[in-house]
């Protein structure tokens, strides 16, 4: 089961579940399946027509990628405290 959103393809293809009412335009590649798969047994898609949309927890994945702040640089000290 994911428990991450692990790759910059499942991002893809959550957010075109999220924002695009069309069957994604790579829908037969292997890593596309994989990810619709695996989206719909945890639940953050459902089948919809001919296409696969957003549930309610596909919807709140999609606010938290939104809401993730930019990586910052920080130095670090041999006991793991930031300088």
């Amino acid at each position: 089961s994911m428990k991450n959103i692990y790759s910059p393809n499942n991002i893809e293809v959550l957010l075109h579940c999220h924002t695009c009412p069309r069957p994604h335009p790579r829908i037969d590649a292997p890593a596309v399946k994989e990810a619709v798969m695996q989206f719909l047994e945890i639940g953050a898609i459902v089948a919809f027509e001919d296409t696969y949309i957003t549930t309610r927890l596909g919807h709140a994945w999609v606010d938290a990628l939104c809401n993730t702040p930019p990586p910052r640089l920080v130095f670090i000290d041999e006991a793991g405290r930031v300088l």
